[in-house]
């Protein structure tokens, strides 16, 4: 059991590493770009819709 716990932490290192290096190669191709994510647009809520006209 050892074993599988010390393997499965490897594992989990090793895609942590992945991650963060995908996360940086991403971030220097915004630079590149000359916008981060937060300059972005936002999206927005749509406005609420009317309230139906009542019927008599």
């Amino acid at each position: 059991m050892g074993n599988e716990k010390e393997t499965l932490r490897e594992e989990i290192e090793r895609r942590r590493r992945e991650i963060e290096e995908l996360t940086r190669k991403e971030k220097g191709q915004d630079r590149e770009r000359g916008t981060s994510f937060s300059e972005q647009p936002k999206m927005q809520a749509p406005e609420l819709w009317p309230d139906p006209p009542e019927e008599k």
